[in-house]
């Protein structure tokens, strides 16, 4: 299996309250190797005592609070519970999907942030990005009046830089 550079992100899942969902999205990040290389394995939820067993049983390190907090306190928990300098926030029902060497992309995103050329990266397939991709709609408009969704424009171009 190919593995991350030296650099090992942690990996922390924000997840809701539909644990097959979450599950089936993790089953796809064991398959890619993200989850055997990665420096920690944390995930966030409201108590659900099924949500610990099962976050345990694959690994992550689980945080649970009784009411939801909110997502600022949630990815500021995600931060703290991590020591990599290197973090990959994750949602329950973001799936990887099977033709993509995620390793590879998260290695080169790293070297990326490392080297100082970007200070963070977003990755989304190309052509099955999943919905929605709310900049689509407004792509003839979007440098003039939403230039902070430009993030999403590799989606229109045949061969971006």
């Amino acid at each position: 299996m190919e593995t991350f550079n030296e650099i090992r992100p942690a990996i922390a899942v924000l997840t809701w309250n539909n644990l097959k969902c979450c599950t089936d999205s993790i089953k796809t990040w064991e398959a890619s190797g993200i989850t055997d290389n990665a420096e920690k394995l944390v995930a966030i939820n409201q108590s659900n005592f099924a949500y610990e067993v099962a976050m345990k049983e694959r690994n992550f390190f689980p945080i649970a609070f009784p009411t939801n907090v909110g997502i600022a306190i949630a990815f500021r928990e995600l931060v703290f519970n991590t020591k990599s300098p290197y973090l990959m926030f994750l949602e329950h029902d973001w799936k990887i999907l099977s033709d993509v060497d995620a390793v590879q992309q998260i290695s080169d995103s790293c070297k990326l942030l490392e080297e100082g050329k970007a200070d963070a990266v977003r990755l989304r397939h190309r052509t099955n990005y999943g919905e929605p991709l709310y900049t689509i709609p407004i792509k003839d408009h979007i440098a003039e009046t939403h230039p902070h969704h430009l993030m999403d424009c590799p989606h229109w171009e045949e061969n971006p830089i």
